[in-house]
């Protein structure tokens, strides 16, 4: 009796769309690992521009901040020369208060 229920199961499963099934899963089963191959050199690119752009912008900010020292520093300056020449000439150059209030 089990050797005919087992007989009779194994006539029951179609073997031809077994091989096809399998076939399939075996297809996707590439294509998943060729995406994954895809996704992974696009993740290590990624993060190597990444990491260059990140380098760039800290240099460009490392700039800027090195200029904005440079013009603060230049703008001292000649806020100081122009107090002096008023001082020295007052006919010819304006007050520095003066000169800021029309801007």
């Amino acid at each position: 009796m089990a050797e005919q229920f087992a007989d009779s199961l194994v006539n029951f499963v179609d073997h031809d769309s077994l091989k096809s099934t399998y076939n399939t899963q075996q297809e996707i089963l590439k294509n998943i690992v060729g995406m994954n191959e895809r996704i992974e050199t696009f993740n290590v690119t990624s993060d190597k521009r990444l990491s260059e752009a990140q380098s760039l912008a800290n240099k460009y900010m490392a700039q800027m901040k090195g200029i904005s020292l440079d013009l603060n520093d230049i703008f001292v300056r000649v806020r100081t020369l122009r107090k002096l020449l008023h001082q020295k000439y007052p006919d010819i150059c304006p007050d520095i208060e003066a000169f800021e209030d029309k801007e």
